[in-house]
């Protein structure tokens, strides 16, 4: 009699499982949401545990299709025995979504989060915080007007990063650490909301909670972080580095200004300034990097020749124009002058232009009515103007209210603000369409929040896994091929993940399932 033989598909997932278990998600989940464990097939942790293997299964898959994910995976290896793909459908996940709202998805989130820093063994110093927006497709309630004190989302229409101004949107506010890359703090707001006010909120309610649970040297902000508002909230409490926004005109000021500047590493110069903005003393740091300005002059370039030829075609205009005397053709001129300093104007005048009662040639002794005024010159794209523009460019501020250099020196400004990087990488990975997909597939904002909770918690798992295998790669002093097939330290979990395409689980009747294809390089790491 011939058995029975099939196979399934593991690939990077028992990583995943792996991390999640290592990170005790699903035990701290089901300690702290009261639920009745006899009644319920899945726990309201093993289903978090589902939605996050289906999330980093990189699948797009929406939540409706959980169910139909796991037919072909070993849900046995993955979430343990007397589980089945059915246990998984939409309407058991949607009340696992319901449990986490009600028992707060930033709550909730933050207590997961002081587990995860414990079992990897991590103590954040330096905190990054940044905001980001998801669009979304439907109206839910952004026709509605809500209540001021209502804790419901408001999905509606605001400032949108996907430049997709026509759909609603939910905005998410992130506090990161800077070793790892693990999420601490997470909030949903409404897509309306601005990141200045978000920022400023933040800091209110959840600064001092951090600091509580974590020993915070610094707090990491981009330039909506820099508000006389904000600044004034954080006071002393805690050392920030914050990008200081050009449109200040102090910050203008600094930038345009020709003083010499020291190098301060590789592609960078520097020079140092204080400030008192927002009544709070700080030190300022004008940085110029070789990089920047490189990508800065071609963007520049574009806009630079596009804006001439615009000004150009308006100058035109102007000369086609009759002014009843000298004075006011003149007046205009002086005017389109100060307001196009991108053109210069040359062998400028105004022309007096007889104009006659009657139509045809007058003869030469026909006396005009009365005359108009028409400017006349001959016009070029500014190049003094343009080498002004190009001094500026590649250089932005950096602040701090820490004035003590021997705790922050000017070179580790830089150094500690380039971690903000961390939490930019990071809503890279949750933004990235094979990942998200159309996973704001429910019909509730409430959902979409708890939504948020869930993806927040496949960022931290997927930072665990790079950080766990980086640290055991330095500690044993072992190697891991690259795409280009060079040994690295520091391959990222994206490889990870293809270096273990083609692990399968082979099933032979009643016998125990196998793991198969697990090479020896996929076995060790």
């Amino acid at each position: 009699m011939e058995k029975v033989v099939s196979s399934k598909e593991l690939n990077h997932l028992g990583l995943v499982s792996g991390m999640i278990e290592q990170l005790g998600i699903v035990e701290e989940i089901d300690s702290r949401i009261e639920q009745d464990l006899n009644e319920r097939h899945v726990s309201i942790g093993l289903g978090v545990k589902a939605m996050i293997i289906n999330g980093l299964g990189f699948t797009q898959r929406t939540l409706y299709m959980v169910s139909n994910y796991f037919e072909n995976l070993p849900i046995e290896l993955l979430l343990g025995s007397g589980i089945e793909p059915s246990h998984l459908n939409d309407s058991v996940l949607g009340r696992i979504l319901d449990d986490i709202y009600e028992y707060g998805c930033t709550k909730l989130y933050s207590e997961l989060a002081i587990q995860i820093c414990k079992n990897l063994g991590l103590a954040p110093e330096v905190l990054c915080m940044d905001s980001t927006d998801f669009h979304l497709d439907g109206k839910y309630n952004s026709e509605l007007e809500l209540e001021k004190d209502s804790k419901v989302l408001h999905l509606t229409r605001g400032y949108s990063r996907d430049h997709r101004p026509d759909l609603n949107q939910v905005v998410l506010n992130l506090i990161v650490e800077n070793q790892a890359g693990i999420a601490l703090h997470m909030e949903a707001h409404s897509g309306n909301k601005s990141d200045k006010v978000i920022f400023r909120e933040t800091i209110k309610t959840h600064i001092s909670q951090l600091q509580n649970a974590y020993e915070v040297g610094d707090l990491l902000m981009d330039s909506a972080g820099y508000t006389t508002e904000t600044l004034k909230e954080l006071g002393n409490s805690i050392k920030w580095i914050s990008r200081v926004p050009e449109t200040i005109k102090e910050a203008r000021e600094a930038i345009e200004s020709d003083e010499e500047m020291k190098d301060l590493c590789k592609g960078y110069r520097y020079r140092m300034t204080r400030s008192n903005y927002g009544g709070v003393e700080q030190r300022w740091a004008v940085i110029y990097s070789e990089e920047a300005y490189k990508k800065e002059l071609i963007t520049l370039k574009k806009s630079y020749i596009n804006t001439s030829e615009r000004t150009l075609s308006a100058f035109k205009k102007l000369c086609n124009q009759q002014f009843s005397c000298a004075n006011d053709a003149q007046k205009n001129l002086d005017e389109f002058c100060k307001k196009h300093p991108n053109l210069e104007i040359n062998n400028s005048r105004i022309q007096a232009v007889p104009q006659y009662d009657k139509q045809g040639r007058p003869s030469k002794t026909t006396q005009p009515t009365h005359y108009v005024y028409c400017i006349q010159g001959d016009c070029s794209s500014s190049i003094d103007h343009f080498r002004t523009l190009e001094r500026h460019k590649g250089k932005f501020i950096i602040a701090t209210n820490n004035l003590v250099k021997d705790k922050l020196s000017d070179d580790q400004m830089l150094a500690r603000y380039k971690s903000l990087s961390k939490v930019e990488r990071g809503f890279r990975f949750i933004k990235d369409p094979q990942f998200v997909a159309a996973s704001f597939f429910v019909k509730k904002p409430e959902r979409v929040e708890a939504l948020l909770f869930i993806m927040t918690l496949c960022l931290s798992v997927y930072a665990a896994i790079e950080y766990q295998i980086r640290q055991t790669l330095t500690k044993t002093d072992q190697t891991l091929p690259n795409q280009l097939n060079k040994q690295v330290k520091n391959p990222t979990t994206r490889w990870l993940f293809a270096m273990m395409a083609g692990i399968h689980v082979l099933y032979v009747e009643d016998n125990q399932p196998i793991v198969i294809n697990l090479t020896e390089k996929k076995e060790n790491h």
